[in-house]
């Protein structure tokens, strides 16, 4: 089950990524119509991180060399 969830998932990375001509601000851009249209379809609202800085610590912190 896994497998085919993964495999779902790589297939639409590949496609948002073609359609996007594997450009980074494209692919960000796309994304955030996507999310302005699935919000707007089932009346949701998407709220994003405000963070100063601009940087996120990660939720595990990485060994250091």
């Amino acid at each position: 089950m896994m497998n085919e969830i993964l495999a779902e998932k790589d297939r639409v990375q590949r496609e948002l990524a073609r359609e996007a001509n594997y450009d980074i601000p494209t692919l960000s851009r796309n994304a955030h119509e996507a999310v302005r249209r699935i919000g707007k379809q089932y009346h949701l609202e998407f709220e994003y991180a405000d963070v100063q800085g601009g940087y996120l610590e990660p939720a595990v912190p990485f060994p250091r060399a």
